[in-house]
């Protein structure tokens, strides 16, 4: 599943920044509840790669 910049994060985790073509540009630790970072570009968004408790 896609999550964009400035959502809610679902699940506390690390989670990786895709681009448009669909490439790993980063990871990031996100904690449940709180919101997204913004990313370079509003096409940008995240995947869930490690849950965490």
């Amino acid at each position: 599943m896609k999550y964009y910049p400035g959502k809610i994060v679902p699940q506390s985790g690390i989670y990786g920044m895709y681009n448009t073509n669909g490439q790993k540009i980063n990871e990031v630790t996100c904690v449940k509840n709180e919101r997204f970072p913004p990313t370079i570009s509003s096409e940008q968004y995240y995947k869930l790669v490690r849950a965490t408790k």
